[in-house]
């Protein structure tokens, strides 16, 4: 009988423990002052860290870290079930919002008291690529405005704001880099800033709108040895910016057919309005143009050269086909400048066919110019 009333004390206390060792950890009514030793990424538990960006997983060391009621980062406050809880480690991941206030802390606060641990949190900003298909958009196009972190500033239909020149557009869908809109009438002429305001912080992004920053042909007016007579103001397709080239025509294989530019001497040029910078550190910059194809640029060969008549300063541009509506051509300009050097008596400019296979060719091009990357 002993042996049975020992048995039954000893299962007793374990069963005691047990007990309270689930109170600490589920009720966890018995954990002490809460204390925060360390906070440190999730790769990396020994290195304490000063601040981490949105979105990292971070993990807060300590102790009596149990019967969590709030955690905030600043005054954002964490989804506790989204959070790995132990009475010495909590993982999280720092929320994607922008604080309203910034403490650059992290508050606990647990059953048995509150405690703080400094983590500054980077806030990225709202940032406008620009317009995703046509930078020249004519008013009433819908178009899509591409950049990061709409999400992060609330730019939603209920409350974003986009503006183009000062008039407002309404935002009819919006996600992590896109916004979709409509571009309004009553934009004045010229070049027009594209701004995108968000709701939390003080998130306002700029971006070109028809941009004509070192505008290199236009046709506005014409200049150069080749081209005079594509130019066109015509219908088909409908002009987006004034007067444009449009080369409609059978172009055959290997036929050399020089569409628009010329050398730096030809009267008119505007190759010398390029940043000797653009030239000698290219990479930092883009060469941009609207192309409309009509008929797909299916075959044969168009060479884009700036800088010297050869094939260092030349670019094979890929087949294209637009179908039938102007779009925006981007090309980092050092796959076209390969031998960087200024001039400031400006630079040979050439778009030419000269490739295999004939091309029933029906192709616009308009606004060539050299901008810098956003």
């Amino acid at each position: 009988m002993k042996i049975f009333y020992s048995s039954i004390r000893i299962f007793l206390v374990v069963l005691l423990g047990a007990v309270l060792s689930v109170s600490c950890s589920d009720d966890e009514s018995g954990c002490g002052t809460p204390e925060i030793t360390r906070v440190s990424t999730a790769q990396n538990r020994a290195e304490t860290i000063a601040g981490g960006n949105m979105g990292d997983f971070i993990i807060i060391q300590g102790h009596d870290l149990c019967g969590v009621q709030s955690l905030l980062i600043n005054d954002v406050e964490v989804d506790l079930r989204q959070a790995f809880i132990t009475p010495a480690e909590i993982t999280l991941q720092i929320p994607r919002v922008v604080p309203q206030e910034v403490s650059n802390q992290i508050t606990l606060t647990t059953g048995g008291g509150s405690v703080t641990a400094p983590l500054e949190v980077s806030v990225p900003p709202l940032v406008v690529y620009g317009l995703a298909a046509n930078e020249y958009a004519l008013a009433g196009e819908t178009v899509v405005v591409k950049g990061a972190n709409f999400d992060l500033y609330a730019v939603t239909p209920e409350a974003g704001k986009v503006t183009f020149g000062g008039i407002a557009a309404d935002v009819l869908y919006a996600s992590y880099d896109s916004v979709v809109t409509v571009v309004p009438t009553g934009i004045p002429d010229g070049p027009a800033d594209i701004v995108v305001s968000g709701t939390y912080g003080d998130g306002t992004a700029i971006f070109p709108y028809r941009d004509n920053r070192t505008l290199l042909i236009s046709s506005d007016p014409w200049w150069g040895w080749w081209g005079g007579d594509y130019v066109t103001s015509g219908d088909t397709p409908p002009a987006i910016s004034g007067n444009y080239i449009h080369v409609k025509r059978e172009i055959g294989s290997w036929a050399w057919t020089e569409v628009v530019g010329g050398p730096n001497n030809v009267d008119g040029s505007t190759t010398k309005n390029i940043p000797a910078d653009a030239m000698q550190n290219p990479a930092n910059y883009l060469f941009k143009f609207e192309v409309n194809t009509l008929k797909p640029y299916s075959s044969n060969q168009i060479k884009i050269t700036l800088g010297e008549d050869n094939d260092a300063s030349t670019y094979l541009w890929p087949h294209y086909d637009t179908h039938g509506v102007w779009r925006t051509v981007s090309i980092p300009l050092n796959e076209i400048v390969k031998d960087p050097k200024a001039n400031p008596d400006g630079y040979f400019i050439r778009f030419l066919f000269h490739g295999d296979g004939a091309l029933d060719a029906d192709i616009a091009f308009d606004n060539v110019r050299v901008v810098p990357k956003p």
